[in-house]
């Protein structure tokens, strides 16, 4: 998958990927979605949002970036989060 972001961004698009909270790059021992009990799963989801909303206002500040089209992707529990994500902006779409 990483590869392909590169491709997007050679082909004109601005890319930016994250790690969901919990997970690959963004574990710790406070964060790690493999050893959460299902409460605080469900709370680091709410914050996953969260941060899906931090992300796309970063990106809206930028000149640099066309804002009103905003296209996320995003695998397994990254989809999950683009698409309810995207149901709440009417301007990304997942």
């Amino acid at each position: 998958m990483r590869r392909s972001w590169g491709l997007a961004f050679v082909g004109g698009f601005a890319v930016m990927a994250l790690d969901l909270r919990g997970h690959g790059g963004s574990t710790s021992d406070r964060y790690d979605w493999s050893r959460l009990e299902e409460a605080e799963r469900e709370r680091m989801w709410a914050l996953t949002l969260r941060d899906l909303n931090a992300a796309a206002e970063y990106l809206r500040s930028r000149s640099d970036v066309h804002t009103s089209n905003l296209s996320l992707v995003g695998l397994r529990s990254g989809a999950a989060a683009a698409v309810k994500y995207a149901a709440d902006d009417q301007n990304a779409r997942a």
